[in-house]
């Protein structure tokens, strides 16, 4: 009777990792052969809605300020690299203002 069970157990988990990594996928394919998805990502990529003419301007994106974990003093290595990497995303991201925080968690009292 157990080892009835056990394959049974068996087979039900192969079925579910069987059914979860099909194919399927949800998107279908319209008639001019592009996926919906990345037919409407074209529209909302370009930062032009489909009744814009090209000859507009896109809109300059809205100032964003996030606050980033900077490391502490004494890690000089980790504070170049963080420097490093916010400097590459601020050139690919100009519009974003980035605060440090070396702010560190401490249990003394």
């Amino acid at each position: 009777m157990r080892k009835l069970m056990a394959v049974a157990c068996c087979l039900v988990l192969l079925g579910t990792i069987i059914a979860a990594c099909g194919g399927g996928g949800g998107q279908k394919e319209d008639a001019k052969g592009s996926t919906n998805n990345s037919a409407s990502a074209d529209n909302h990529g370009s930062g032009q809605s489909s009744g814009q003419s090209s000859g507009q301007q896109e809109e300059t994106p809205e100032e964003v300020t996030i606050s980033i974990y900077y490391p502490l003093p004494d890690q000089t290595e980790a504070r170049r690299l963080e420097d490093d990497k916010i400097r590459r995303f601020q050139e690919k991201y100009p519009h974003v203002n980035i605060v440090k925080s070396d702010w560190h968690y401490s249990i003394r009292r």
